[in-house]
């Protein structure tokens, strides 16, 4: 611009411009040296003067001269015109600048033509920028009389006097100087985002440059398109001169800011303080929480007042948190968080707000073999033990009455605040059913019910919704030979059985499902008595008699005693396993089920009534004596 001197950073001055057309040649900056010489002017009120040195000083004094009196020195008054002209061609001739083709300087437009706009460039022909060299990069062109803008001077036209300069090559080097420069000083530049090209994106940064993909930012980039026309800042991390190549790196510009913001937050961050976080991760041992560029880890037991919590069923990625400060480590930048410290721990007054005996409402949150966790709000949670769901006698299935998700009223049965443990009762919401069993159930009462489980020693009755019965497998048939319980019922048969025994003590209904019936032995017993003669089978032999089948299921024993009229030392003497015989019931121990048997017994009766049935037909005048002996063979002497 004119009365300014041009910009010609250090980079630039002393150089040669770059040899393109157009540009002035050595001769014509010469030309150009020599009409931007001061100009030689001639007044021609000093003509008018006339006379040389021999002239007498009298004879060219006029009115406008006058000559000091004192000095006797002659003083030249001039016109006042003269003086104007002179101050006024001074003035012109200063701003007047020897510029050399290839300076960059600031040139204010002075008019704008339809093909290009003239510029002021402190000479006295003005400059010439072509239109074309104007035109932005949306195509448009905005630019007025009055606006500065930098141009390159190329050189002058012999025939017109006029500079040519050049808008767009000033840009050029005055971009290629700033990255020169931004390389140098390790500081950043700015540009737009112009396309996408293989593996990065092409920056308009003056001049093109070129970002990699990775190092746009600090996480993958997915969608490199959606960077276009967005305008960066980054770093130069390579630069070439020679081949004119440029390449930035964003996420080296992010990872120092984040790292400014890092030291920033970790200075302002002391233990103790209460922060609004945003969680970023969650993870079994805990979750990372952005404290606003810093992250910070909330660890699984600074989740929750409860103990051993899931840390995904209190928090939320993306939801935002307010958290204690724990500690911040300068050295290293960890800064450990807690959620639950920013509210008082529940346990405190725990006795004051569930005291034993009281009704609680809770969501069962866990099932385990032995019981299940019922968690009454944040950081309280209790234990139904599997022995107090219900009051049915036995091995309960947790499952078979509570499940995870359930809503369910319990009783505060105990409170270990040392130990942080609360005990609830699911059965003590209702009313013992053994406080008045013996007003409901009494031995002997035939009650019906559904088989709820099978075991290998019996089965297990359901009476109410709280009491259960045992029908043992010996109390299920009349069998000798015990079966498994499984040849009798089935889970969810419905069956009638007989009380047979109470104990309120231990909490024990014993059932029996033979007791519905008469046993094999009561039957026999009702058409055989004491004294009555018995068939039968021998079934085994021991050393102390003989084992009889009087009818299936019915079975009697004869002493080794009484197997014979005669005395023998070993049941094999008189009977074997499989041979039928008769015997006389002796005696009968329906308390025991077992009958004893006699066959010498039998021996003697069946005896004394064939004594009594021969001599009966002596007293009747039957057979003689002679007809009895008729058959009869006399052995001789002689033989044995």
């Amino acid at each position: 611009m004119a009365g300014e001197k041009p910009f010609m950073p250090d980079q630039l001055k002393g150089q040669s411009a770059p040899d393109h057309a157009g540009e002035a040649t050595a001769g014509e900056r010469g030309d150009v040296e020599d009409e931007l010489s001061p100009i030689e002017v001639q007044f021609p009120h000093r003509e008018a003067r006339g006379g040389g040195g021999g002239e007498s000083a009298g004879a060219g004094t006029g009115p406008a001269e006058k000559r000091s009196e004192d000095a006797g020195e002659a003083v030249e008054v001039r016109p006042e015109g003269e003086a104007e002209f002179d101050s006024l061609l001074q003035e012109y001739l200063e701003k007047i600048h020897d510029y050399a083709a290839g300076d960059i300087i600031d040139a204010t437009i002075v008019d704008v033509k339809r093909d290009y706009v003239l510029v002021d460039v402190g000479d006295k022909a003005e400059g010439v920028v072509n239109m074309e060299e104007l035109v932005d990069a949306q195509g448009e062109i905005h630019v007025s009389v009055g606006d500065q803008i930098p141009v390159k001077i190329l050189g002058r036209d012999n025939e017109t006097g006029q500079v040519s300069v050049s808008y767009r090559r000033a840009l050029g080097e005055l971009a290629w100087h700033r990255v020169r420069e931004a390389s140098k000083r390790k500081t950043p530049v700015t540009g737009r985002v112009a396309q996408v090209v293989k593996s990065g994106l092409i920056v308009d940064v003056g001049v093109p440059a070129f970002m990699p993909a990775s190092q746009i930012d600090t996480s993958r980039v997915e969608k490199l398109e959606e960077w276009v026309g967005r305008e960066v800042a980054a770093y130069v991390i390579d630069l070439d001169m020679d081949r004119r190549r440029v390449v930035l790196s964003r996420r080296r510009l992010v990872e120092e800011d984040e790292e400014r913001q890092r030291k920033r937050i970790l200075e302002s961050l002391e233990p103790g303080q209460e922060r609004v976080v945003r969680i970023k991760k969650i993870l079994d041992f805990g979750a990372f929480a952005d404290l606003g560029g810093i992250d910070g880890l909330i660890p699984r037991d600074e989740v929750s007042w409860e103990r051993g919590a899931d840390p995904r069923e209190f928090l939320k990625e993306g939801r935002d948190l307010k958290v204690k400060v724990l500690s911040v480590d300068h050295e290293t930048g960890r800064v450990s968080l807690s959620r639950k410290q920013v509210k008082p721990d529940p346990w405190e007054k725990i006795e004051e707000k569930f005291p034993v005996d009281t009704v609680v409402k809770g969501k069962v949150v866990g099932v385990a073999d032995f019981g299940a966790f019922v968690s009454l709000e944040e950081g309280i949670r209790g234990m139904i033990h599997s022995s107090d769901l219900s009051w049915a006698a036995g091995r309960k299935k947790v499952e078979d009455y509570l499940k995870v998700g359930d809503s369910v009223r319990a009783v505060v049965l105990e409170v270990d605040k040392g130990r942080r443990r609360m005990a609830l009762g699911l059965k003590q919401i209702t009313q013992d059913p053994w406080e008045e069993i013996e007003g409901t159930f009494r031995a002997g009462k035939v009650v019906k019910g559904p088989v709820t489980s099978v075991t290998a020693y019996g089965a297990f009755m359901r009476l109410t919704p709280d009491l259960e019965g045992l029908i043992h497998v010996s109390d299920m048939g009349w069998e000798k030979k015990i079966k498994s319980p499984g040849d009798y019922v089935k889970v969810g048969d419905e069956v009638e059985a007989v009380v047979l025994r109470i104990d309120r003590e231990r909490r024990r209904i014993n059932l029996g499902l033979k007791q519905l019936s008469k046993s094999p032995f009561e039957r026999y017993l009702q058409e055989h008595r004491e004294g009555a003669i018995v068939h039968g089978t021998v079934t085994r032999l021991t050393d102390f008699g003989a084992f009889v089948e009087l009818a299936p299921e019915v079975e009697g024993l004869i002493h080794v005693s009484q197997l014979e009229d005669r005395r023998i030392e070993k049941p094999e003497e008189a009977v074997k396993a499989g041979q039928e015989i008769d015997a006389k019931i002796l005696k009968v121990d329906k308390k025991n089920q077992k009958i004893s048997l006699s066959r010498r017994a039998f021996l003697k009766e069946q005896e004394a009534r064939e004594v009594e049935a021969y001599t009966s037909q002596f007293s009747s005048g039957g057979m003689k004596m002679g007809e009895l002996l008729r058959d009869l063979k006399i052995q001789p002497a002689d033989e044995e």
